[in-house]
């Protein structure tokens, strides 16, 4: 009945029933396929972090290999689905420490690439898409051409260059808007130097010509806000910098990655 649900698309109900196949299971095999399929419901639905719970409930004593590799990676991918990049990372590693048997678990490596990606771990997930295109029984033409293609996508100019918050701080602190300026954001930085060098001409007039409290309100009330405000924006600033810089590099090698795996069937 559950496996009819999910041909037909009904995943809630077939997750309801695949929970009720796992709760009345004796056996602890049959319990965590139900628990695999549920997982893969919630995914469907777009429940990514129940899916990762579901998947938290299995017990992995005396369970088969594949059956582990199976359990393993559908958690690391709810995980990797609900942005949980960690866990997901944490689950891959686990596979592979309770099932040595790189021969049933390399398929796994492609999501080990992606989690490792989101985390901007670009030279170990090299690494791992490597190892996937060396294990697979492709021919070794088909795994030379996908070598050069990986050599050019994490090649140094192609890595993002990431923004420091320190350094974007530090720019701030000496010369205001340079902060802003090293984060990318060129006139926002410009701007915020002009109001605070402004605010302090105004300070400098106004004791110039006596007028302190004007000075003090005016003036330097003025810079201090924009001068303290700036600096504290760009704790924002260089993460979104950031943030658009590796997703755009993510999402390139996401679709290549799924593209190696097509071209090694």
């Amino acid at each position: 009945m559950a496996d009819s649900l999910f041909e037909k698309q009904q995943y809630y109900a077939a997750a309801i029933e695949y929970e009720r196949l796992g709760f009345i299971a004796i056996n602890n095999n049959e319990k965590t396929e139900a628990l695999i399929k549920k997982s893969n419901c919630l995914n469907l639905l777009e429940k990514y972090e129940d899916a990762a719970r579901c998947m938290g409930r299995v017990n992995y004593n005396n369970l088969p290999d594949t059956l582990i590799y199976k359990a393993k990676y559908q958690y690391a991918l709810s995980a990797y689905l609900a942005k949980d990049f960690g866990n997901a990372e944490s689950q891959l590693l686990q596979m592979q420490f309770f099932v040595p048997d790189s021969t049933i678990t390399y398929t796994a490596l492609p999501l080990f690439c992606l989690v490792l990606n989101e985390q901007q771990k670009w030279a170990d997930a090299k690494i791992k898409l490597i190892d996937y295109v060396r294990l697979s029984p492709s021919s070794q033409a088909t795994k030379d051409s996908i070598y050069k293609e990986i050599e050019l996508m994490y090649a140094t100019k192609a890595i993002p260059k990431m923004k420091s918050l320190k350094k974007a701080q530090t720019l701030s602190y000496i010369l205001p808007g340079t902060g802003q300026m090293y984060a990318g954001y060129f006139w926002e930085g410009a701007a915020s130097a002009a109001i605070q060098l402004a605010a302090l001409s105004l300070t400098g007039y106004c004791i110039y010509v006596h007028y302190y409290v004007a000075a003090f309100v005016g003036g330097y009330s003025i810079f201090s806000k924009f001068y303290l405000g700036g600096i504290n924006r760009l704790e924002y600033l260089v993460g979104k910098t950031n943030y658009e810089r590796s997703r755009k590099f993510n999402d390139i090698a996401k679709e290549k990655t799924i593209g190696f795996q097509e071209k090694l069937k």
